[in-house]
């Protein structure tokens, strides 16, 4: 196993920061409060046996009903790419969920390994995508360089040629 739940715990008690461990789920909770978000909660979790680190924010953010479907995949699409994280909209429950999925190495995770992709994603999740998420939400339109969608997708298909 390439990492283990303990190694988190360790580094969470030495910041002596609050968070709840799920034993029975394999799965750490750690609520943040952010400049954007009260409650920010973020789950974190280890996949295939160690071999891969999941930090999430499920139910980051709830959709009015009646924002067009295609501004918030678009938005979504675009964040997700831009920021390298996986952002999915839940239609039923009206939700939109990130995450962050990384390969671990053989070796132990490290302390600041650790701390780069958290509080990255953290930052991110808190001061980029709630904001533009809630302006898309009151209805406007989420403009960056990846704003055309045909512009996105030639640059994905110059990424993927190389």
């Amino acid at each position: 196993m390439s990492a283990d739940l303990r190694q988190l715990l360790k580094i969470f008690n030495a910041y002596e920061c609050e968070y709840v461990f799920l034993n029975e789920y394999d799965l750490i909770i750690v609520p943040i409060e952010g400049k954007n978000h009260d409650n920010l909660l973020i789950f974190i979790s280890l996949q295939e046996d160690g071999k891969y680190l999941k930090i999430s924010a499920e139910n980051l953010f709830k959709v009015d009903q009646f924002v067009e479907r295609e501004k918030i995949d678009k938005t979504i699409l675009i964040l997700s790419a831009k920021y390298s994280l996986n952002g999915k909209y839940n239609p039923e429950l009206e939700q939109i969920s990130v995450s962050l999925e990384f390969p671990l190495q053989e070796n132990n995770l490290t302390e600041s390994q650790f701390d780069n992709y958290f509080y990255h994603f953290v930052d991110v999740v808190d001061n980029d995508w709630i904001p533009i998420l809630r302006s898309v939400s009151a209805g406007e339109e989420y403009l960056d360089e990846y704003s055309s969608i045909e512009k996105f997708r030639l640059d994905l298909e110059d990424f993927y040629r190389l």
